[in-house]
């Protein structure tokens, strides 16, 4: 991709998750089912989040979907939406159970 030059002329913006690389930024992707099914658009957006490249939201936009129509694909393709730790789940456990009763 152009990167935007300091002569103020028109340029294509980097994308995020590119910001700050040093050069041009390549990303290989596997030819497979779901690059052929779904294109390379939604492919590499989906690739990308699951690697964590891409936030969610970036990916959706990436792929030229709604942040919905991104989450029910990324279901779909048995990619996890919220990747949360064992140890931060143990400590929101235990905050849970210190909390008063309220039944």
């Amino acid at each position: 991709m152009a990167r935007m030059g300091g002569g103020g002329g028109g340029g294509v913006r980097d994308p995020p998750w590119a910001a700050g690389a040093p050069g041009p930024v390549f990303v290989a992707v596997p030819f497979d089912e779901l690059l052929l099914e779904e294109g390379v658009r939604v492919s590499l957006a989906m690739k990308l989040f699951d690697g964590g490249a891409v936030s969610l939201r970036q990916g959706a936009k990436m792929a030229d979907m709604s942040l919905s129509e991104f989450m029910a694909e990324c279901s779909a393709r048995d990619v996890p939406l919220v990747r949360y730790p064992p140890e931060d789940l143990a400590q929101e456990m235990a905050v849970l159970d210190a909390l008063p009763d309220r039944r």
